[in-house]
């Protein structure tokens, strides 16, 4: 979630990063803070989900990236060729335009000394 997203949505406190994140494109970022158990609502149905706040610029309406977990306990199903998400534990699905990754601003790279190598396992949003 972006910070100027999460300002907007009232929060103002926000717990110490443990984690760096890796985007598909290699570039990593430190999170500005995290935010525990919120509840998201998918469907009619309350999901607590933990969000990384990042700051980057864009449009505040593109700056959510579900991770792992989240989809995980949704019992999200992927349709990446269709452009399709489905949640298997909601009665409604979702879907999502094709997103063009060219146009999406990078993260800020990492000189090669300050990354570090995550595990996989650690490497998913908590």
């Amino acid at each position: 979630m972006s910070l100027a997203l999460a300002k907007d949505l009232g929060f103002k406190e926000f717990k110490s990063p443990k984690i760096r994140v890796e985007f598909a494109d290699l570039s990593c970022m430190e999170p500005y803070g995290m935010l525990e158990d919120v509840m998201m609502e998918i469907g009619g149905r309350s999901v607590p989900t933990d969000f990384q706040v990042m700051v980057w610029e864009g449009s505040k309406r593109n700056q959510l990236i579900l991770g792992t977990p989240f989809l995980a306990t949704a019992g999200a199903v992927l349709n990446y060729f269709g452009n399709h998400l489905s949640f298997g534990h909601v009665r409604q699905d979702i879907i999502f335009p094709s997103v063009n990754f060219r146009s999406v601003p990078s993260a800020t790279k990492l000189p090669p000394k300050e990354a570090i190598l995550i595990p996989k396992k650690e490497a998913m949003l908590h």
